[in-house]
């Protein structure tokens, strides 16, 4: 369950955006974002989203983003859990060129990296597991000019203006997610004033569209609250699991590119 918790709100916060015509990016690099997870009252994790400087990869200008989630409270006193993304993104397509998940279970450690070759529409993945010591042979899965990984959908649908869509249109995003491109997509259900912990804010609302599995068996199972200022920063996210309903809210932020 803690893996389910942690997997499942990191792909929530990044999908969490509509799409946009013109790349007037809504974040600069050095901005961090923290959030809290509760499940009832109690906190189970924390996560923290991070572009860091720029660096460059193929002499091409470069985001390096970081998203960690881990366990934390209660649940962190059962078993300590760690999550992470790792991205090296194009600035000017918002696309990957390298993606990682590092994935750490008390001692268990289980490291994916995913390479992207859009000249060839292939997607080169190795993993390695750690508490066996040994590393698996590369698979090539093929991928087309619109798939992106999970930080670079965080970018791209960031990069959106959701005061561009009306109630109850809905966007798909196609994301390279473990060992396959998967369907995401969002509904605007409109503009609600809702209290988080950075007080009460007037915000987006949006439902998160995919596929019903074990963890959500029903549809529109998560809400996502943005923010409606240039930043369009993820406020608050809502999800309906199978054991229960799972919050996750933006507690703190800095070095954001205009004023919350």
């Amino acid at each position: 369950m803690r893996k389910v918790i942690l997997c499942t709100l990191l792909k929530l916060i990044v999908i969490s955006y509509a799409l946009a015509d013109e790349p007037n990016y809504p974040f600069v690099v050095g901005e961090e974002l923290t959030f809290k997870v509760k499940f009832g009252w109690f906190t189970i994790g924390k996560a923290q989203i991070e572009i860091s400087s720029d660096t460059t990869n193929n002499a091409e200008p470069s985001f390096h983003v970081t998203v960690e989630a881990r366990t934390a409270g209660i649940l962190d006193f059962f078993k300590h859990t760690v999550n992470q993304f790792d991205a090296v993104i194009n600035q000017s397509t918002l696309k990957p060129s390298i993606a990682t998940q590092n994935f750490l279970d008390n001692q268990k450690r289980d490291i994916q990296t995913n390479y992207f070759d859009y000249e060839k529409g292939k997607v080169r993945v190795e993993k390695v597991n750690f508490e066996k010591g040994h590393k698996y042979e590369p698979i090539l899965y093929d991928i087309d000019s619109t798939t992106y990984d999970i930080l670079s959908t965080y970018l791209y649908l960031r990069n959106s203006y959701v005061k561009s869509i009306q109630p109850n249109d809905s966007i798909m995003v196609k994301t390279f997610f473990g060992n396959k491109p998967y369907e995401f997509g969002m509904e605007y259900a409109g503009v609600e004033r809702i209290k988080t912990q950075l007080g009460e804010i007037q915000a987006h609302k949006i439902y998160l569209l995919f596929p019903v599995s074990s963890a959500f068996p029903k549809p529109k199972a998560v809400i996502v609250w943005a923010t409606m200022d240039q930043n369009q920063l993820p406020l608050k996210i809502e999800a309906q699991l199978k054991f229960g309903r799972v919050f996750c809210d933006l507690t703190s932020y800095k070095n954001l590119k205009e004023p919350l």
